[in-house]
């Protein structure tokens, strides 16, 4: 009886140490795992052609784009790098000028007031170079470092004679950058709808329709808050402990976190070391977050 209990305590002190190293692990772990979901650079294309200042709910759009533009950066993290190019905004429609394209912030460390500067003065006149401002932003974006995303913002179709939705596919596969296009539509009809939809499907990204403000601040959320996953990194990672890095890689804290997978890896050789170690090594690498027989 002594040699069973004996026995037993010894095995009860070994699993014990086990889970006190792993609780050891994962604390460093923790902020090594959040390195790996890292923040793209952003930039922001905004429309400010002439028909920017028709109305959306009784609100000229221009307005409605520079308050909730403004307001995404002010609330954009420190270590968030953000940059803002406009086009349309100098020359009036009549003078049918293609080349109004400005890039008014680098993506760059983001900069408030200095954002809120750039903004103020904007306003609805010119011409819908999408095409040729998907270009300059995409020369904007060479040489920084990580992976990146496009915004368009626009309640237009091109009025430059560019294929918008060719050059979105040059972008994002010929230009050597790691981009995503996203758009968003501004209550538009179904025939720019069409060119945003395309823009987006070239560029890799998503479409976001939007019919309101509360609309327009969800999808430039969405659309800029996109967190990358560095599947191979993640993969090692992920061998301190199962699940751990899936949580970290889903973007949701504790709420992401595969808690069956977590808690049965305390299970001695088959959760750490074990099966479920390399079937979460196999879910981080491909930037999934899988619990176990769900």
């Amino acid at each position: 009886m002594t040699s069973a209990l004996d026995t037993g305590t010894r095995y009860a002190i070994c699993l014990l140490t086990r889970i006190a190293l792993g609780a050891l692990l994962l604390a460093p772990l923790t902020a090594r795992a959040q390195e790996e979901i890292d923040r793209t650079n952003v930039l922001i294309i905004l429309d400010t052609s002439g028909s920017m200042a028709g109305k959306m709910n009784g609100k000229v759009k221009m307005d409605i784009a520079r308050t909730v533009v403004r307001d995404l950066v002010d609330n954009m993290p420190s270590d968030m790098k953000v940059g803002l190019l406009v086009y349309g905004a100098k020359s009036a429609r009549e003078k049918n000028d293609c080349k109004d394209i400005d890039l008014l912030r680098p993506v760059q460390p983001v900069e408030v007031h200095a954002v809120d500067a750039a903004l103020n003065p904007l306003k609805p006149r010119g011409m819908t170079p999408i095409g040729a401002s998907l270009r300059r932003g995409a020369e904007a974006l060479k040489g920084l470092p990580g992976k990146s995303t496009i915004v368009l913002i626009s309640d237009g179709t091109e009025t430059c004679g560019a294929d918008p939705c060719q050059v979105a596919k040059e972008v994002r596969e010929s230009t050597g950058i790691d981009v995503k296009v996203h758009s968003v539509g501004l209550d538009i009809g179904a025939s720019e709808r069409g060119t945003l939809e395309c823009v987006a499907t070239g560029g890799g990204g998503t479409y976001y329709p939007v019919a309101d403000e509360q609309g327009l601040r969800t999808a430039l959320k969405s659309a800029s808050q996109e967190r990358v996953c560095r599947g191979r990194s993640s993969m090692w990672k992920s061998i301190a402990h199962p699940g751990w890095v899936e949580m970290a890689n889903s973007g949701k804290g504790f709420k992401g976190m595969p808690k069956k997978k977590f808690y049965l890896g305390f299970i001695p050789f088959f959760g750490w070391p074990g099966y479920l170690q390399v079937v979460s090594a196999i879910d981080a690498k491909n930037c999934k977050t899988n619990d176990w027989l769900e």
